[in-house]
């Protein structure tokens, strides 16, 4: 399903409102959801391109890794399959597009309102980053902590990562908010 962000999710939803008002010119819309992991991406692709290869004339997809599954995303434009990547990007892929918003920039502006939001100007701050090796969670991340250091020299920024389970998420975040007295608030990518 991607990312949570709006500008994602109205890709989405565009895609869905365009497969509707096409479906009277035969053409099929097929959805496949995989594991956050390249690995389970790279044989989701596998099987996408085994069933429908010979059938389908586009492919858009989430990259879970920027080089990884290049391979596989060769074999579908080997194929004259166009792929068009969303939310992270393979710029050394045979992809023919990518769509994704400036997570640079995202993390910035989450970073000037912190500022704006936050009485004290010192402390700590937590960022759940989430994975790490998605290049959009990489820089809104970097966004985020290279704003901060400029606008509170004087924060410490605790960086957490990986988290796909909710109970280790909450243990995680209620281990910060009562090692510190002063926590300034939580940026969640």
């Amino acid at each position: 399903k991607g990312s949570n962000r709006y500008f994602y999710g109205d890709i989405i939803t565009g895609m869905h409102k365009a497969y509707t008002e096409l479906k009277a010119f035969n053409v099929k819309l097929t959805e496949y959801y995989f594991q956050p992991t390249w690995e389970e991406q790279y044989i989701t692709l596998e099987k996408v391109l085994k069933e429908y290869g010979n059938d389908m004339d586009g492919l858009v997809t989430n990259m879970t890794d920027s080089t990884k599954l290049n391979p596989v995303i060769k074999r579908f434009t080997d194929k004259g399959i166009a792929v068009v990547t969303v939310v992270n990007d393979a710029p050394e892929s045979t992809r023919n597009a990518c769509i994704v918003c400036d997570d640079f920039a995202a993390g910035s502006t989450a970073a000037e309102l912190m500022y704006k939001f936050c009485n004290k100007k010192e402390g700590q701050l937590i960022v759940l980053g989430g994975n790490r090796y998605f290049q959009n969670n990489h820089e809104s991340v970097m966004g985020f902590i290279s704003t901060v250091n400029k606008l509170m020299p004087n924060t410490e920024i605790l960086e957490n990562y990986e988290f796909w389970h909710e109970d280790l998420l909450e243990k995680q975040v209620i281990k910060y908010l009562t090692a510190f007295d002063d926590t300034l608030g939580r940026y969640a990518n």
